[in-house]
């Protein structure tokens, strides 16, 4: 591939062809226990100002940081158990429940940080809040369908 080429895509050069999918096991119970040793799980870390970057914590103890300059594109499902937010050279799903509740708070950079439920350290949120219990990344090329068997 040539980089002087007027075809080139820079996404292409950078893209993975595999997604990386990180959530809490199948088995999660998130209602009815609590343990004094694990921690209250909060799906999103709110910020009073802007914030340049969003963190995105993943059920492995990973993490991501993202830019909000790179966000082209927010999607909700109508039922608010997904979200998907797409960035120039990435994309990332949520899923979960009262996902929309975090769209305010991305309109307005505000949302600092995204943490997937983990049952070996947290105990359940109250089932109004907001739950993320799986987060896809995926490259731009592959959410496309490019190139992809």
């Amino acid at each position: 591939m040539d980089t002087n080429d007027n075809n080139f895509d820079f996404l292409d050069k950078y893209a993975d062809t595999e997604t990386l999918v990180r959530e809490a096991p199948a088995e999660v119970v998130v209602d009815g226990y609590d343990d004094p040793a694990k921690e209250e799980y909060k799906a999103v870390e709110k910020s009073n100002r802007a914030i340049r970057r969003l963190e995105i914590h993943f059920a492995d103890a990973s993490s991501t940081l993202v830019s909000y300059a790179q966000l082209i594109r927010c999607i909700r499902s109508s039922e608010g158990n997904f979200l998907t937010l797409i960035f120039t050279d990435v994309v990332i799903t949520l899923e979960g429940r009262n996902l929309a509740a975090l769209i305010p708070l991305i309109k307005e950079e505000k949302l600092s940080a995204i943490f997937c439920f983990n049952p070996e350290n947290d105990t359940p949120a109250p089932a109004s809040d907001p739950f993320i219990k799986k987060i896809t990344e995926q490259s731009l090329k592959e959410f496309r369908g490019d190139g992809v068997d």
